[in-house]
């Protein structure tokens, strides 16, 4: 499964991936922001809670995946 978006800056990464478990994993890559020739991987993961709500988790590495950072971790519910 591949899927595109278009960031803030412009960026285009391309997502591919699928179900890992009981979570939707995409990952790519896209240039870094201190070095435009170096790639960042990317990867954001929807993880469902048993409440009902989802969880989206997006991580970026700047060591090319040895760790990464949270660069954002949302919970999502449904509305009443």
């Amino acid at each position: 499964m591949a899927s595109d978006l278009v960031d803030t800056g412009g960026t285009l990464p391309i997502l591919a991936g699928g179900l890992a478990e009981r979570s939707m994993v995409l990952s790519a890559t896209s240039p870094s922001a201190n070095d435009p020739q170096a790639r960042q991987p990317q990867r954001i993961t929807w993880t469902p809670g048993g409440d009902g709500s989802l969880r989206q988790l997006w991580e970026s590495s700047g060591d090319s995946g040895r760790t990464s950072v949270v660069l954002f971790d949302r919970r999502y519910v449904r509305s009443k």
